[in-house]
């Protein structure tokens, strides 16, 4: 692995990062183009994906929640509240390591709140909302996980469990193979 793309795994590692990878901006050349890294930083090379793994019972909560056709409790939302705290924080770190060594670099906000969202007027004869950045998609991307038969993002190591943030650049970042789906996605 090249220098620059070890020292960044490395600090977002140590700062709290759980997964870390690198997706050349090919590899989002067929996504909605407002939607795609060089939409947002023209000379992007790379898009840093990084994941932070939450608590099973946060998931445990959301389902018994379910189960008993609640909504869940204030205190839910501040565990992912949290997470995008801690997700940020780190993201904000990897940028600027980034631009001291001369890289643009644009994190993008980890997503949950309908703010941003934008209506695609042309995406298809419906028109849709989609989120500014597919965080999702650039994890994809990265090669930490693959969709499952739900369509959720799943990684070998806590399946659902994560949360996303991305950092755009103009750093060209050594990536690995994309990940299948049977590779996360088990049949029992």
């Amino acid at each position: 692995m090249d220098l620059l793309s070890e020292e960044i795994r490395s600090l977002a590692l140590k700062n709290g990062a759980d997964l870390v990878g690198f997706a050349p901006v090919e590899r989002f050349g067929t996504g909605p183009e407002k939607t795609r890294p060089d939409y947002y930083l023209p000379r992007a090379k790379s898009v840093v994906s990084l994941a932070i793994a939450y608590p099973r019972s946060i998931g445990q909560a959301w389902g018994t929640y379910a189960e008993k056709g609640a909504l869940p409790g204030p205190y839910m939302w501040f565990g992912f509240a949290y997470l995008n705290y801690e997700l940020s924080h780190v993201a904000l770190k990897v940028a600027m390591v980034l631009e001291s060594h001369g890289y643009s670099s644009l994190p993008i906000p980890p997503s949950h709140t309908l703010v941003q969202y934008r209506y695609f007027e042309k995406f298809d004869q419906w028109g849709r909302y989609l989120g500014d950045f597919s965080h999702k998609h650039a994890a994809l991307a990265a090669g930490l996980g693959a969709f499952g038969w739900s369509n959720l993002f799943l990684t070998s190591e806590y399946g659902a469990r994560q949360r996303l943030i991305s950092i755009i650049t103009e750093a060209e970042l050594e990536h690995r193979a994309l990940m299948e789906s049977h590779e996360v996605c088990k049949p029992d």
